[in-house]
């Protein structure tokens, strides 16, 4: 007797859900490092001393050396906003790169429910797929050639998630010659 194997396709939530899991890690891991760059430059840059508030010196009294003192007083000052302003742009910087942390965790996340099979996960991947197949094909009217091509490639990848979430999101693996190949 001649036994037949069959060949069994691939699950396509698995797939998808790994893709998920793999965007989340990708985007995740840089984003954090830079959230702890940010926050930790902040931190320095924020130790720094405050402006020198004091009054100048009288020019009068005390000649050139009230010079020299107001000069580097003037100096300082501006370091001292500079070491503000730069603070500032790295606890913005910061909380962006949280945001995008935060983001790449709901990715992971909904790259576990999926491999689950929770409705959740297939409602807000459904959600977001459509959102960044949208953002893509409004992307592909400033594209250049090159770009319209890596553009086309991403949104066949979307569309490919889109139909697995749609229609195959049961995860069953089908055989090749069954009902439901």
């Amino acid at each position: 007797m001649h036994s037949h194997r069959r060949f069994v396709l691939p699950r396509h939530r698995l797939i998808v859900a790994g893709a998920f899991r793999i965007a989340g890690f990708v985007i995740g891991v840089p984003s954090l490092l830079a959230t702890l760059g940010f926050m930790g430059g902040a931190v320095i840059f924020g130790s720094g001393p405050p402006p020198d508030n004091s009054p100048y010196l009288s020019l009068k009294t005390y000649g050139p050396a009230g010079a020299l003192q107001n000069g580097a007083q003037a100096v300082g000052n501006v370091f001292s906003f500079m070491d503000m302003l730069a603070t500032h742009i790295l606890a913005v910087l910061a909380i962006f790169a949280l945001a995008v942390t935060l983001f790449a965790v709901l990715l992971y996340l909904i790259g576990r429910g999926l491999k689950a099979a929770a409705a959740w996960a297939r409602i807000v991947a459904g959600l977001l797929t459509v959102v960044v197949l949208a953002n893509c094909a409004i992307a592909l009217t400033a594209l250049p050639r090159g770009g319209e091509i890596a553009d086309g490639l991403v949104m066949a990848g979307l569309v490919y998630g889109l139909w697995v979430l749609i229609w195959k999101f049961d995860g069953r693996g089908a055989a090749i010659g069954s009902p439901r190949a």
